[in-house]
C-alpha cells in the first residue's frame, strides 16, 4: 500500500510539473502570411523578424528555447517586433511579402538561406533592414546579437 502511495506521489508530481513545462512556454509563431505581416508591420511601425530553422539543427532548437520562446513569453518584444519561424525544408505554404503563394522551402531558397539558425529582419516590404544573424557563435552574447538588431532596425524603420 505504501509503495502504491509513493508511486501516485510521483506520478502526480511527474504529471503536474509536465503540464505546467508543457504550458508555460508560447507557442513560436509560425510564418503563413508576410503579406499581412508587413501591413501589421507598417502599421505599427516594428520590423518582422524571421527565423530561419531546420528540423535536425541543435542550434536551432536551442535558439527557439532560450531565445525566441523568452522573448515571447516575457511581452517585452510586442512593441518592437514582429517574430516569425520558418523551417527552410518546409513544404507548407504560405504568402510572400508580395503577396505571392510559395513554400517555406523556395522562400528559404529565394532568401539565400542555406545555414540554419539564420535570422533576417526585414521591413513592412521585404527589405532587409540589417546585417543578418547567422549560426550562433556564442550563446552566452547571442541574446545581445538579437536584441542589438532588433533596435537597429527599429531606428531604421523609423527615421
Amino acid at each position: 500500500m505504501r509503495q502504491h502511495l509513493i508511486y501516485l506521489l510521483f506520478l502526480t508530481i511527474f504529471l503536474n510539473g509536465y503540464a505546467w513545462a508543457k504550458g508555460d512556454m508560447p507557442a513560436l509563431p509560425v510564418i503563413h502570411d508576410l503579406q499581412a505581416d508587413g501591413h501589421t508591420s507598417q502599421s505599427r511601425k516594428i520590423p518582422i523578424m524571421i527565423m530561419f530553422v531546420a528540423d535536425d539543427c541543435p542550434f536551432c532548437k536551442t535558439a527557439k528555447q532560450d531565445f525566441i520562446r523568452p522573448m515571447l513569453k516575457s511581452g517585452e518584444y510586442d512593441d518592437k517586433v514582429i517574430i516569425r519561424i520558418i523551417e527552410i525544408d518546409g513544404v507548407d505554404t504560405m504568402i510572400d511579402f508580395q503577396g505571392n503563394k510559395t513554400t517555406m522551402k523556395e522562400f528559404s531558397q529565394n532568401q539565400k538561406v542555406n545555414f540554419t539558425p539564420y535570422v533576417k529582419i526585414f521591413n513592412a516590404d521585404g527589405k532587409e533592414l540589417v546585417k543578418p544573424i547567422i549560426g550562433i557563435s556564442n550563446k552566452d552574447y547571442y541574446g545581445v546579437f538579437l536584441d542589438d538588431a532588433i533596435e537597429s532596425a527599429g531606428k531604421k524603420l523609423n527615421r
